[in-house]
């Protein structure tokens, strides 16, 4: 298989554009299928518990999926890989219409379940393939402008999942009809991954007895950790990623309370405090694209968890003011915040992907991606709690001060 010869320039390397918009189209299609899900038990069932299953058919199979996932994407060829979980999304959605339509009379919500889960589970290997696949349609000097435009799109993708596709469809066809259509963006989404090249794998010698596959799986799998363990800069990037990824939920978990009990607003203009947040990333995307490499990946990740708590300690501060700048501060701070998650998430994504060896990629992006979905339950179980107890400014003011202390740590660590 001989080496793939990619252009310099982005807007003219037309493998990165179809790895780009197959991206697009699957995560358009997944959160529209995760919206339908939701409306279409919560409209039949009125259960709060139903609606929650949903919601945790998606979550525990997507840790499940992120610890094997680097395992299959190193294995076996990627973008064949790729194709197939597209394959398997695709055909969820086309089934999901069927549940919706047909099978639900008689079978419940079960199917609708078991589809949640499939998509979640091909979903991480999906997500891991695309990020190994990335090195090598892109040239290294592209590498971290081609994370932010992936990383912004991913976002555009999800709202136009969440916002249009789904709320549209919903109300004017039912919720069946998203799964139609989110079977079919994720179908255009394997055409575009079809036609891409395959990638060259390193040659592995194949086991001979069934014990010899069982212990030869058990030795990828610790693979990608003990690479992560061994590299001191990988294991403190990795480590950032997954408290960044927790931090944020937890963010956002207390956004309601936060609006409701310290800002005055109502619960239904949470949303409006995140466009501040939406527009900043969306620059701190560009940033990187433009001067990203004027620094170390490093620095980069540590200045915007610095960024990231001193912006969480000013909203804190803000929610004892009642000062005629208080709105101008709090959407400086919320855009901040934005443009110092783009900092902080673009930056590790890319060094995940340039300090493996490329046989290791696929497991050292899947046990990172891992560890962020295991710290992400924390949040969503602990964090509501504590707010609930000692309100949510000193939750805020202590997550304030863990990243000041998490980007310190790696300032310190890129000095060294």
């Amino acid at each position: 298989m001989r080496e793939i010869q990619v252009p310099t320039a982005l807007r003219r390397n037309p493998l990165f554009l179809r790895l780009w918009i197959s991206q697009f189209l699957a995560v358009a299609a997944l959160y529209a299928l995760n919206f339908a899900a939701v409306v279409a038990v919560a409209q039949t069932s009125l259960s709060t518990t139903q609606t929650g299953l949903v919601i945790l058919s998606s979550m525990l199979p997507a840790f499940i999926g992120s610890l094997f996932a680097g395992v299959i994407v190193d294995r076996f060829e990627r973008t064949r890989v790729l194709l197939l979980s597209h394959l398997v999304r695709a055909l969820a959605g086309f089934f999901f219409w069927l549940s919706v339509g047909v099978l639900a009379n008689d079978l419940g919500f079960l199917p609708i379940y078991i589809l949640l889960v499939l998509s979640a589970l091909f979903t991480q290997v999906a997500i891991s393939a695309e990020l190994a696949l990335l090195p090598h349609y892109v040239e290294h000097p592209q590498l971290l402008r081609a994370n932010s435009l992936l990383q912004v799109s991913m976002l555009a993708a999800e709202g136009l999942g969440v916002v249009a596709i789904g709320p549209v469809l919903a109300r004017a066809a039912g919720a069946g009809t998203i799964g139609l259509i989110s079977g079919g963006l994720t179908l255009g989404a394997a055409l575009l991954v079809w036609r891409l090249p395959r990638v060259q794998m390193p040659a592995r010698e194949k086991p001979a007895a069934p014990l010899e596959v069982v212990r030869s799986v058990g030795e990828d799998f610790q693979a990608g950790w003990q690479a992560i363990l061994r590299d001191r800069v990988l294991r403190t990037v990795v480590a950032q990623f997954a408290f960044t990824s927790a931090l944020l939920l937890m963010l956002l978990s207390m956004m309601p309370a936060l609006a409701a009990l310290y800002l005055g607003l109502e619960v239904t203009d949470v949303s409006l405090l995140m466009v501040p947040g939406g527009i900043g990333f969306g620059l701190g995307a560009y940033l990187i694209a433009r001067i990203g490499d004027r620094y170390s990946r490093l620095r980069w990740i540590s200045g915007g968890l610095m960024t990231l708590g001193a912006a969480i300690a000013l909203i804190v501060a803000l929610t004892q003011t009642q000062t005629g700048v208080r709105w101008p501060l709090l959407m400086g701070a919320i855009f901040a915040m934005g443009v110092a998650l783009a900092m902080a998430i673009i930056s590790a994504r890319t060094v995940v992907q340039e300090r493996p060896a490329p046989a290791l990629r696929g497991r050292v992006i899947a046990a990172q991606l891992a560890l962020a979905s295991a710290l992400s339950i924390f949040p969503i179980v602990i964090g509501g709690m504590l707010a609930d107890r000692v309100g949510v400014p000193p939750v805020m003011l202590l997550l304030a001060l863990l990243a000041l202390g998490s980007g310190a740590a790696g300032l310190r660590l890129n000095q060294g």
